[in-house]
């Protein structure tokens, strides 16, 4: 029996919330083909999911802030030069923050891009509206050097790493005319600034999770500071599956599947899930365990009421009994395929996956990618497949007639 051995994948990151877990007990697990298995039990765990890239933070130095009731700015796109020329460009959603929020540490999570790796040296903020009241109620316009505030910033984006980068803007008063200005402030951005995060998380919990099974329907509840969020959007795996109601609740089909990809849209936050099924135990093998020690007891009691040869019957059928099930052991892992990845795995490169059973080359195995057909195994049990560029994990399933087996890596 091939034990799956499935576990949560512990991922950090700023962006995204802590999660719970719980068990399962009422469905039937199942393997990754849809096969009930009926040893061990499942529990269903909620993870961060974590993005290499760059977090882009927005703060505010204490300039003339103090002066206003709210100073909502709108940046609509940034971008990032690269030391050896050329801007990488990212478009933001239109994305407003109010800079009173925001001042010395505080910073708000703007956006989180993927920019090619490498070294960039100026960063940009493109502002496309500035609404701005004073203290006093009057509504005053704050202006711009220009649409774009840019300053010069070196930093470094690193393969599968994730960046924080702070863009701080103050207001300036100019002398006593009553006018304000927005600048950038390089001395308080960067990737070494200290960050606060104001943002209010979403947080997302399975309702009655011990309910929760592979491929049944479950329900989520969405709340932010412990009240619910309504409209809130739910994707798994990339595709729209619900929305929450005025409760901020919502049933969706679970994939069956061991694990899946569990995103949270309530306005600008976002929550990005990872969802996984853990095997814990095994409860034949302890009753097997248990049954073995009381046939034992039983076994030495009718020893010592017969002495003509029934101890001597029993424990050659338990010899027996033993070496049948050793060959039994025997035979399975003769037929038991292996799968390993040979050298290295990376993002954007070509893996390859030698598949052996008994220490011998299999050939023709059927190898899957994320569920797609890539191709077979050649006269020496392996074959070569791409790993996607954008891949944070990379899962490849290799089968044999009715033989299978798995290799996850993670990067």
């Amino acid at each position: 029996m091939r034990t799956e051995a499935l576990t949560a994948l512990a991922l950090a990151g700023m962006l995204v919330l802590a999660g719970c877990s719980g068990g399962v007990g009422d469905g039937t697990p199942t393997t990754g083909d849809g096969t009930p298995t009926t040893s061990g039990t499942s529990s269903v765990v909620i993870t961060d999911a974590a993005e290499s890239g760059v977090n882009f933070y927005v703060s505010d130095q204490e300039n003339a802030i103090g002066d206003f009731d709210h100073l909502n700015v709108t940046i609509a796109e940034i971008g990032f030069q690269r030391a050896e020329g050329g801007w990488s460009e990212h478009a933001v959603e239109k994305r407003t923050v109010d800079l009173t929020r925001l001042q010395g540490a505080n910073a708000t999570r703007l956006t989180t891009v993927q920019p090619e790796n490498g070294t960039y040296t100026k960063v940009f903020a493109d502002v496309s509206d500035v609404n701005a009241t004073l203290t006093t109620g009057e509504q005053v316009r704050v202006k711009l050097p220009s649409e774009k505030l840019q300053l010069n910033s070196e930093f470094t984006v690193g393969a599968n790493a994730s960046t924080n980068f702070v863009f701080d803007i103050a207001v300036h008063k100019a002398g006593n005319s009553g006018k304000y200005i927005l600048r950038p402030v390089v001395s308080q951005s960067g990737t070494d600034v200290p960050i606060e995060p104001v943002d209010e998380e979403l947080e997302v919990e399975f309702v009655d999770e011990e309910s929760v099974t592979r491929g049944g329907n479950a329900t989520l509840a969405v709340t932010r500071d412990d009240e619910p969020v309504a409209n809130a959007t739910v994707e798994i795996d990339g595709e729209r599956v619900g929305t929450t109601d005025a409760d901020g609740r919502v049933t969706v089909t679970v994939p069956d599947e061991e694990k899946f990809k569990l995103v949270v849209k309530a306005g600008d936050d976002v929550a990005d899930r990872r969802v996984t099924f853990e095997r814990e135990g095994d409860e034949s093998e302890v009753e097997a365990e248990d049954g073995t020690d009381e046939r034992e007891d039983e076994d030495e009691s009718e020893g010592d009421e017969d002495e003509n040869g029934t101890d001597a019957d029993d424990e050659r059928e338990e010899n027996e009994t033993a070496s049948d099930e050793d060959d039994e052991a025997e035979s399975d892992d003769e037929q038991a395929l292996n799968a390993t990845f040979v050298d290295g795995v990376a993002p954007g490169g070509n893996a390859t996956v030698a598949v052996t059973a008994n220490g011998s080359a299999v050939v023709d195995a059927t190898v899957t990618v994320d569920g797609d057909r890539v191709g077979t195994t050649d006269a020496d049990g392996r074959v070569t497949v791409a790993v996607p560029a954008d891949a944070e994990e990379f899962e490849v399933k290799v089968t044999a007639g009715e033989r299978e087996a798995e290799l996850e890596a993670e990067f």
